[in-house]
């Protein structure tokens, strides 16, 4: 930090070394970027570049920097930055930082968000309530268990802690098309306009009376889990 001067209002987010010389400085107001050459005759020359948070590029949300094992790569609004990382771990730091700082939310709060979209878009496409679907086997396991007996209570509650653990894992497989920053080794979760058509008859079935809703859930988890495994 020899080399910039903070100003009054501004703090140090992150602060790493990066290859070839590189200083990485992340303030709450300023991306820092400075890099020391050395010349003949140990004559030493030291280039800041200053970048304004704002100057970074935010599409749908979310900040443009990305990463790829060690390497980094910023959109600016006019340009783009490539930094090489020591480490894996320093890049993703990095990034955590700065998607925090950009977005006003750390990425436990973004990801809460994304488990709402994707909730929101399987029930979109099936015409559903998947948190009222869920209440439902609640509400109907507890009378249920009360009139059954406990040994009843028992097999509901099995039920109930399945369909439960169906949804979520339902969230979850479309979850990982959007959470950021990610390894660039997983897979995101194809959705075919074919399995797409075919939840929509399912649904049409139930509407008419053809299918129960028992028979309509079991073929919707059928579905979406070929989708998970294609």
């Amino acid at each position: 930090m020899e080399h910039y001067r903070l100003q009054t209002d501004e703090a140090v987010l992150f602060k790493c070394e990066a290859a070839n010389g590189i200083e990485i400085v992340l303030t709450n107001n300023n991306l820092v970027i400075s890099r020391t050459k050395k010349r003949l005759l140990d004559e030493v020359l030291v280039a800041v570049d200053v970048y304004p948070k704002e100057d970074i590029k935010i599409y749908n949300s979310l900040p443009q920097i990305k990463q790829k094992d060690c390497f980094v790569t910023i959109y600016f609004l006019t340009s783009e930055r490539n930094i090489t990382f020591n480490t894996k771990s320093d890049a993703h730091k990095f990034i955590k930082t700065a998607f925090e700082l950009l977005t006003g939310k750390t990425s436990s709060q973004r990801n809460a968000e994304k488990v709402k979209n994707a909730i929101e878009l399987v029930d979109y496409t099936l015409g559903i309530s998947t948190v009222g679907t869920v209440k439902n086997i609640v509400e109907n396991t507890v009378s249920g268990s009360i009139a059954g007996g406990v040994s009843k209570k028992i097999g509901e509650s099995t039920k109930t802690s399945k369909a439960l653990k169906e949804t979520a894992q339902i969230a979850k497989n479309i979850l990982t098309t959007c959470v950021e920053p990610r390894s660039p080794s997983k897979k995101s979760l194809p959705i075919s306009d074919q399995s797409v058509d075919k939840l929509k008859k399912l649904k049409e079935l139930l509407d008419q009376g053809i299918l129960t809703q028992e028979e309509f859930d079991k073929q919707k988890q059928i579905i979406l889990l070929q989708m998970r495994q294609s």
